[in-house]
């Protein structure tokens, strides 16, 4: 996806950020975006991944809230949290194909993580 293809929530979700939500110290909790954006909160959720996917970058943790990110690190956290769900996710797949092991092998997957802090 490119800006140009972002939904008109995901452009006001962008404005919104770029003019009032600058750095993680600016950042803001998911309701109150979704009021200033007249939307539901999981829409805002779903355009904040439609803007992440399009290289825009929105930082987001699920104890701060929404920011413009400006710089790596202000990213890493992000990249920490997501890393973590991953890491979780595996241990969770890999519990399920011990159980079930018909299921397709991670190593197929091709799944490498490396530590992040």
């Amino acid at each position: 996806m490119t800006a140009d293809e972002l939904s008109p929530l995901a452009r006001k979700l962008r404005r919104a950020l770029r003019e009032s939500h600058v750095g993680i110290t600016n950042a803001v909790k998911g309701q109150a975006l979704a009021d200033v954006c007249e939307a539901e909160k999981r829409d805002v959720q779903e355009a904040v991944r439609e803007l992440v996917l399009a290289d825009e970058p929105v930082g987001s943790l699920s104890s701060v809230g929404y920011w413009w990110c400006e710089s790596a690190e202000e990213a890493l956290p992000v990249y920490a949290e997501l890393v973590g769900r991953i890491e979780n996710q595996v241990a969770r797949a890999k519990a399920w194909r011990r159980r079930f092991p018909k299921l397709k092998e991670l190593d197929q997957l091709a799944l490498e993580f490396t530590e992040v802090n």
